[in-house]
């Protein structure tokens, strides 16, 4: 949730998600920060629901019982291709945080000279 109030803010402070020429109107290109916010989440939302059926079916059903919860093959194959997935939401959300520094300045007050 507080990825999507910083989304919002981008997009209100730049007017749009559209990069804009010299005379301010919109070009067909997002601006880069806004994009890259959009992949994280994506990718998040996709990792999170995909890790949801991983439990749903892992967890324990009428007449079967999984002792410990063990993980079976589909979870196994469910886990490692979402490795790859969730390594590369980090790297983009480090991105997004070091080189942009969005998520930094909630909570920062304003000085004034």
């Amino acid at each position: 949730m507080s990825g999507n109030i910083q989304l919002v803010g981008m997009i209100k402070k730049n007017g749009g998600p559209w990069e804009k020429d010299a005379s301010g109107k919109a070009k067909d290109t997002m601006v880069p920060r806004i994009k890259a916010t959009i992949t994280h989440a994506a990718i998040n939302d996709l990792v999170f629901v995909v890790n949801l059926y991983s439990w749903y079916i892992r967890k324990d059903k009428e007449g079967y019982t999984n002792i410990g919860h063990a993980p079976n093959q589909t979870n196994l194959i469910i886990a490692f291709v979402l490795l790859p997935l969730l390594m590369m939401s980090s790297k983009i959300g480090g991105t997004l945080t070091y080189n942009h520094g969005i998520g930094l300045n909630l909570g920062r007050k304003k000085i004034v000279e």
